[in-house]
């Protein structure tokens, strides 16, 4: 999709509360394109299809090169420009969780799209894994993704504490971690829960961190303090290749 890119790995935020380029949209909710191994993937559609559908426009990507969705959690700001999606490209594995309800199941079946249902861990792809269903505040399945310079590991909304899915990517995939990235739910820690967090988080040995959507700023702030060049800004148009 992006043919001026040469790079193991493209990943591009397409939906995000953070502004990141000025040119795009920004509004509560996540979603990202992930391009590797010839498979473009969508990581969850955001709160709005029209937003979702117009920064990719801005960005030149077109949704009928998808070939897979992936949605974190059933929650409106990860699924609620899924349907939109979905009218514009059908021709699509949606993997989701077994434990999602009716209601978006049937989003995906009312547009003739193919729902993978997923319950535990397992390797979907030669180099992508699911933590399977991991239970929090809400059910979430997070993404890992092996490359040759370590593991990129991605959360929608971190509902069972990034902590707890780094520990279980770790079980799953034990290579160097490379990048954490995506929504850490801090956003109503207060200070001494993040730095508790940020102390966990550092045990790890991240390569590099990017948090974004439900992070917090103030969790933010505390995170770029902690980790210094190892801290890399993200939200909405932000582009992951040489990492």
């Amino acid at each position: 999709m992006k043919e001026n890119v040469k790079s193991e790995l493209f990943m591009q935020i397409l939906y995000d509360n953070i502004a990141y380029n000025e040119n795009l949209i920004f509004d509560w909710g996540f979603s990202c394109i992930i391009e590797i191994g010839g498979k473009n993937i969508l990581f969850d559609t955001g709160a709005k299809g029209d937003i979702l559908m117009g920064n990719m426009e801005k960005l030149s990507i077109d949704p009928k090169n998808i070939d897979y969705v992936f949605i974190s959690h059933d929650h409106w700001d990860h699924t609620g420009g899924l349907e939109e999606f979905l009218k514009i490209n059908n021709n699509v594995k949606v993997f989701l969780l077994k434990s999602f309800s009716d209601k978006t199941k049937q989003i995906v079946k009312n547009n003739n799209a193919e729902i993978i249902e997923i319950e535990n861990e397992q390797r979907i792809f030669e180099n992508i894994i699911t933590t399977g269903d991991m239970i929090g505040e809400k059910h979430e399945h997070s993404l890992i993704i092996e490359t040759s310079k370590g593991n990129i590991i991605i959360a929608g909304c971190s509902h069972p504490n990034i902590v707890n899915i780094i520990n279980k990517a770790k079980k799953l995939s034990d290579n160097d971690i490379l990048l954490v990235t995506g929504g850490f739910h801090y956003l109503h820690d207060n200070i001494e829960q993040i730095n508790n967090n940020i102390s966990k988080l550092k045990s790890f040995n991240i390569k590099y961190i990017a948090p974004s959507h439900c992070t917090g700023d103030l969790a933010i702030k505390q995170i770029k303090q902690s980790f210094g060049n190892k801290f890399i800004d993200s939200g909405v148009g932000k582009i992951f290749t040489e990492i």
